[in-house]
């Protein structure tokens, strides 16, 4: 959902020809420097008091940590700051503690996943954009330096994003400083897994999937006169298609020339998981092994997405970008149920979800659309479209 809301927000700037500009903050050991005494008092804020509060003071408090090497310890070092890592409330303490810092701006869009804070902004005006964001990087210093947090300069980086037809902006035009620090631009930067690019290709994350998959590919390959089919078939869902599957939703919805390296690299491992020759047709092999190909995999995430966005179980930011005809217009119709197609003015917001996700709904079938569980509603689409593999 955090990678789906940031490329929202960059595909609808860039479909109103604006200049979008991403910072991409790192904390140093940001789990490490919380201080007891403000996330105390961020607690009690929030409605956590008496006895509750307490139970938190004393989870947090009298800690102490040691060094052992070979039977020999060091003496007890006080923990003055910070939360448990590995813990369950590690985490949560840490979200709230950050919880207030979209409260440093009035203006910038924040995006917050762990310790992963990102911040959005966009202009019509290069010089504007510019101007905001210094302005703004300043106050959120301010914010940075009254909780005890110190950025990490150094890992800290913005992309200018635009469309591909616009020229890139020279990097003595645009600078951005934190305080008298200057932040590094980039042409892409690694969120939650998946790499962003300054044009929006998703060239950079393609790549590196593509790298990925060929030496795990390589691998399989060189052993597989030895392993039995059903091992060959648990390797392909445990080395090759987390790389297919996660966030496909985001980084696949792209012109199909950009994947055929991935296409070609999917068709070969069902090759050598059903023992057949390089050049033989892989359809109906992908519906023997119950392998959806990997445009379909895209299908599969964004009808799934879709029946959320139906039943209305996504956050309320995500939900109000869909709506129905019947909500345009009061004609009974065909088609009034169906969701609204917006106009949209560029090809990368034709590949967003807020474009693609209404289009691709709509043809679906209204049977397996009124499903009302999302586990019969899978199946039912994954069982479609392996039948179409039979016409393939």
């Amino acid at each position: 959902m955090a990678l789906v809301d940031i490329c929202e927000q960059i595909t609808n700037s860039i479909d109103k020809q604006e200049y979008c500009a991403g910072v991409f903050i790192d904390l140093s050991k940001a789990f490490d420097t919380i201080d007891h005494t403000i996330l105390f008092t961020k607690l009690q804020h929030y409605g956590i008091r008496g006895v509750t509060l307490d139970w938190f003071r004393d989870y947090l408090t009298s800690r102490v940590q040691f060094v052992s090497i070979e039977n020999v310890y060091s003496s007890n070092g006080h923990i003055t700051c910070g939360v448990p890592q590995g813990s369950i409330l590690g985490p949560l303490l840490f979200l709230i503690y950050i919880n207030d810092i979209c409260c440093a701006s009035s203006v910038l869009k924040f995006i917050l996943f762990a310790d992963d804070t990102n911040l959005f902004y966009s202009s019509k005006s290069i010089s504007d954009l510019q101007h905001v964001l210094n302005q703004e990087m300043a106050a959120l210093s301010e914010w940075f330096k009254a909780n005890r947090l110190s950025l990490n300069i150094d890992k800290t980086s913005y992309i200018l994003f635009s469309a591909s037809n616009v020229r890139r902006v020279p990097q003595p035009s645009f600078e951005l400083f934190i305080e008298s620090f200057k932040v590094k631009r980039v042409e892409s930067c690694k969120f939650l897994g998946v790499y962003l690019d300054e044009k929006m290709t998703w060239k950079t994350h393609i790549e590196q999937i593509t790298s990925k998959m060929a030496k795990t590919v390589g691998i399989i390959s060189r052993i597989k006169h030895i392993l039995p089919k059903y091992i060959l078939h648990t390797l392909y869902y445990t080395m090759i298609f987390p790389y297919l599957y996660y966030c496909n939703i985001v980084w696949a919805s792209t012109y199909p020339s950009r994947l055929e390296k991935i296409v070609m690299l999917q068709k070969k491992i069902i090759r050598i998981i059903s023992a057949r020759k390089y050049r033989d047709h892989t359809s109906n092999y992908f519906k023997e092994l119950h392998i959806l190909k990997f445009p379909d995999i895209n299908f599969l995430q964004t009808a799934l997405f879709m029946f959320n966005i139906d039943r209305q179980l996504l956050p309320s930011h995500l939900m109000k970008s869909f709506y129905q005809n019947n909500a345009v217009h009061c004609y009974c119709t065909r088609s009034s149920n169906n969701y609204h197609l917006e106009s949209v003015n560029t090809n990368i917001k034709q590949f967003s979800i807020k474009y693609k996700g209404p289009i691709l709904w709509n043809s679906i079938p209204l049977s397996i659309r009124s499903l009302k569980n999302i586990h019969h509603f899978k199946r039912k689409i994954i069982h479609t479209l392996l039948e179409k593999y039979n016409y393939s």
